[in-house]
């Protein structure tokens, strides 16, 4: 069982809730899926399962690990936390805080695919 903390699930989330660019993103994988229809139903399972903050890894399927993988891999949640310091909005400390939960995201989602999950943080 994986389990996310508020600010992990939040992360996925924040990825889950645009499903039109997870669709775009996952281009290649359309074996997995049949329509924009059928992908859009699977993230929105998805979503109500990372909302619980526990995922069953051998309970996923292929595209949805596919999902969890883009959502960390695709995130943009470190760009904006550079933004808003740069702006003023955001501590330093807290810019770390945010590549620091990526991360352990990252880490806590490797047995979905058996290699590193890079997150973007610089």
């Amino acid at each position: 069982m994986i389990r996310l903390t508020p600010k992990q699930a939040e992360a996925l989330q924040h990825r889950l809730d645009v499903p039109d660019c997870l669709f775009e993103a996952l281009e290649g994988l359309e074996a997995l899926h049949e329509t924009q229809e059928s992908f859009d139903a699977c993230v929105e399972a998805l979503s109500a399962e990372v909302k619980k903050r526990r995922l069953d890894p051998d309970a996923l399927t292929d595209l949805e690990k596919a999902i969890l993988i883009e959502c960390v891999e695709g995130s943009v949640l470190a760009g904006l936390a550079i933004s808003a310091h740069e702006s003023g909005a955001m501590p330093w400390c807290a810019v770390g805080s945010t590549f620091k939960m990526l991360r352990s995201l990252a880490d806590k989602l490797y047995p979905l695919k058996g290699s590193e999950i890079v997150a973007p943080c610089w």
